[in-house]
């Protein structure tokens, strides 16, 4: 699908209690470092919002902003 949409990157949203999930995160994550797409994994619980930092969050997704960029950038 990332082909298929000529996706810049990756985000996946992960929820501890599903462990199929993110034994998934590794094979996801591989086949886009393959194809040289970033990939950035959010961990997030929706049941407890104690386990959510809005600034840790923040700052992750514009480091993964920037890295897109940055391989935009470079690719021209």
């Amino acid at each position: 699908m990332a082909d298929e949409y000529g996706v810049d990157g990756l985000i996946h949203f992960a929820t501890p209690a599903c462990h199929h999930e993110n034994a998934a995160f590794k094979l996801i994550s591989d086949a886009m470092e393959a194809r040289g797409l970033p990939i950035l994994n959010l961990d997030g619980d929706m049941t407890d919002e104690r386990n959510y930092s809005p600034g840790q969050t923040a700052g992750a997704l514009t480091s993964f902003l920037q890295i897109i960029e940055e391989k935009k950038g470079s690719a021209h």
